[in-house]
């Protein structure tokens, strides 16, 4: 057994040998992402415990209601989601490639407008790295809403709700960011697509000791 210790979180490893099956395994496809597994959960958990920095910004991104509602089923709008998502992830490293970023979609029913009660997603996205700044954050908030694709007013109306205060969050103590990190990107979202990803130089840590049950003291 040994013990790998990182900034947030200390992993104990089983090395004992397990008899091994003498036929090999099935090897199945992957099949369709169901939302927030429980592997899925401990594997984000984990990467927020090896992170080595603190996060800088958070800030939330949705789309508005006119986008959504000619997509029927959840299936639907977590295709469309996960497509806006890449494109929105592939724009800031290109743009930011020195800064990092970890999203976490999460479900919510609306609750007002012409989809109240519909489930629809959202996205927490956590920043650090190089520092952005405030005209940053709105120029990637601005640019989440013309990915989106919504026109005419109903974009100014995405634009007044992804340009408020609300929207965005400058990190400004470890308090903050752990505060945010486990609140918003724990959370249990039973719906469709992938639950979370990141994109650039995200800092892991190396294990700072490792401790071996033989080890002699």
């Amino acid at each position: 057994m040994s013990f790998e210790l990182y900034p947030g979180m200390l992993q104990v490893r089983d090395k004992t040998n397990h008899v091994k099956h003498p036929c090999p395994p099935t090897i199945n496809p992957r099949g369709k992402i169901k939302g927030f597994s429980k592997k899925s959960r401990v594997r984000f958990i984990k990467l927020w415990a090896k992170i080595e920095q603190m996060i800088d910004w958070w800030f939330d991104i949705t789309f508005h209601d006119q986008i959504l509602k000619d997509l029927q089923t959840v299936d639907d709008r977590a295709k469309f989601a996960s497509k806006v998502i890449r494109q929105f992830m592939q724009w800031l490293h290109r743009n930011y490639p020195y800064t990092w970023f970890v999203w976490k979609r999460e479900w919510m029913p609306r609750l007002s407008g012409i989809m109240k009660g519909e489930l629809n997603p959202h996205f927490h996205v956590y920043a650090g790295g190089e520092k952005l700044s405030q005209d940053d954050i709105f120029d990637i908030m601005r640019k989440w809403v013309e990915l989106t694709g919504v026109q005419g007013e109903y974009k100014i109306q995405a634009l007044m709700v992804a340009l408020n205060h609300r929207s965005y969050r400058k990190i400004e103590s470890v308090y903050d960011a752990q505060m945010y990190a486990t609140k918003y990107g724990t959370k249990v979202a039973e719906a469709s697509g992938r639950a979370w990803g990141k994109v650039g130089p995200v800092p892991i840590a190396k294990q700072r000791f490792l401790i071996s049950q033989s080890s002699k003291w």
